[in-house]
């Protein structure tokens, strides 16, 4: 079973890709879960999931998903800032990272992955295009592979 770090967890991608661990609970243990602002989503995903950690960027939203999770006696530990989520991305508590954060924002936090040698989940096409040759000489020097999520909406 690998440990899965969701970035971009309240979106869109983020929202199908805890389907796909809700289908096949055997595969994956979720053990982070970082968004931006959504606290009313990420409380309910922290109890349904029950990740270890959670960060949220903004710090409003941070403090308040705490005082939540407190008020239930949730063991997940909120993350106090962007140096402690680099961290755990580096660390042995990450397996692979789906990174879902829009644009180029997400950035950081998925260079930190794929630094640790971790297996990245991209569904971000501006993250690849913009650094399409730092991942293939990262992953060549490491040897892994980035899986690229293509994403297409199709009209009805």
């Amino acid at each position: 079973m690998k440990k899965l770090a969701i970035l971009g967890a309240t979106g869109s991608i983020g929202a199908s890709t805890l389907s796909v661990c809700r289908a096949n609970p055997d595969l994956y243990k979720i053990t982070l879960l970082a968004a931006s602002a959504s606290v009313d989503k990420m409380f309910l995903l922290c109890q349904e999931f029950s990740p270890l950690y959670v960060s949220m960027s903004e710090k409003h939203a941070r403090l308040r998903l705490a005082e939540l999770l407190k008020q239930a006696n949730s063991p997940c530990q909120v993350l106090d800032n962007e140096a402690q989520l680099l961290q755990l991305l580096a660390s042995c508590d990450v397996d692979s990272v789906m990174a879902a954060i829009v644009g180029g924002a997400g950035l950081k936090t998925t260079l930190a992955a794929v630094n640790a040698g971790k297996e990245i989940f991209l569904a971000n096409k501006e993250q690849l295009i913009v650094n399409i040759m730092r991942y293939t000489r990262l992953y060549r020097q490491i040897c892994k592979t980035v899986l690229v999520l293509v994403i297409c909406k199709v009209k009805a």
